[in-house]
């Protein structure tokens, strides 16, 4: 089923955690499943255009699921999606604000749904890796979410 579906995803953020907004932005690309016939052969890969689509996101460290969620939405004229992790059903776990960012791995997930099928279908399962900001952090001494210093300046009143 997987060569039925070409999701080409594109994490543009792994991690945006705004103050405002605590998520991941997700970016893929749905293919249609069904081939495109043309006089003499049939194409198969042509993006899923304008249709209703599920995604199921599913973070686990290990082995353990953290957190599910769900996302109802449509593809565009280019088969392409633009979610944001963090902001979908839950299914799973605590809210997606308050997970706990420490060290451990975690691994994102990736299932689809598309008309016509009654099961989801895993379509990637990628390691989450850290972002420039994080290795920022880790530059300066923000050894990771939990312990981050309190003093964080020269002034006395932090």
């Amino acid at each position: 089923m997987k060569k039925h579906l070409l999701l080409l995803a594109l994490l543009i953020s792994y991690m945006s955690l705004l103050a405002q907004t605590k998520g991941i932005q997700y970016q893929a690309v749905i293919q249609d499943p069904a081939p495109y016939q043309i006089p003499g052969t049939y194409i198969q890969g042509q993006a899923l255009q304008n249709a209703n689509v599920s995604m199921r996101f599913t973070l686990k460290s290990n082995n353990l699921i953290e957190y599910m969620e769900e996302h109802e939405t449509q593809t565009d004229a280019f088969g392409l999606i633009n979610l944001t992790i963090g902001k979908g059903k839950k299914l799973n776990g605590p809210y997606f604000d308050n997970l706990v960012w420490s060290g451990q791995n975690k691994v994102l997930f990736v299932s689809v749904k598309i008309p016509g099928q009654s099961v989801f279908t895993e379509v990637s399962n990628q390691t989450l890796l850290y972002s420039p900001y994080a290795l920022y952090a880790d530059a300066v001494e923000y050894k990771n979410v939990l312990h981050a210093p309190t003093d964080v300046s020269s002034f006395t009143n932090d």
